[in-house]
């Protein structure tokens, strides 16, 4: 059994990003988790934000849920305002060592959303800091995480280096992104999602759907 963390800015990007790649991690016996580095409260032109920052984490997860994964961590930094700053890179170090993946998700650095770009540099420093002895963080052994992959939420990579065939789990990974209610009823991210998978999957020849990712570090998978 591998041990695999996604780390994203909001609830839904990991569906978005990866969704369909976690999904054959869950069904190849792996363990899952996600971290979620702010409640996504910014992301409703209807809902007040002090509202939607309870009712988005609970729908993150169950969208976890129907992947099959149960290990949900939320920081709650504030969405639309994530800094790169030393206390979201301590957190990212910290689960990084608890959760101690061979394989992490990230977002790419070109995302055109201000918070993924941000959530990015957290990540790149965070994995960069895990390994050593400079990061004293209490309660923790340094962690080196073998494989690395960037997945695309807003903006389509232009040179992937690795394409993954979901096809056989691209209907739960709809499932799971319709479950973020607050979201697809003003913007429908599913049919976005399963355009791009679809073009990823034709263009590739991996499948009928397919993920798309930058190689950040490549270990065994």
């Amino acid at each position: 059994m591998k041990k695999v963390l996604a780390v994203v800015a909001h609830p839904d990007d990991d569906i978005i990003g990866c969704g369909g790649s976690l999904i054959e991690h869950v069904l190849e016996g792996d363990h899952v988790a996600i971290a979620y580095l702010t409640s996504g409260e910014s992301g409703s032109s209807t809902i007040a934000p002090d509202e939607l920052k309870k009712i988005r984490p609970e729908e993150a997860r169950k969208a976890a849920g129907v992947l099959g994964i149960d290990d949900t961590t939320f920081f709650g930094y504030r969405d639309g305002h994530l800094m790169y700053d030393a206390d979201p890179v301590n957190q990212v170090i910290r689960i990084l060592r608890e959760k101690r993946p061979d394989t992490l998700y990230v977002h790419a650095a070109n995302d055109l959303h201000s918070d993924h770009r941000i959530a990015h540099e957290i990540c790149m420093q965070a994995i960069f800091g895990a390994p050593g002895n400079h990061y004293g963080i209490s309660g923790t052994r340094p962690w080196h995480v073998p494989t690395v992959l960037a997945f695309e939420v807003w903006t389509p990579h232009q040179n992937p280096q690795l394409v993954v065939d979901i096809t056989d789990v691209m209907d739960k990974k709809l499932q799971a992104l319709l479950e973020h209610k607050s979201q697809v009823v003003q913007t429908r991210y599913d049919e976005a999602v399963e355009g791009l998978a679809r073009y990823r999957g034709v263009m590739s020849g991996a499948g009928r759907y397919a993920e798309a990712f930058e190689v950040i570090r490549i270990g065994k998978i």
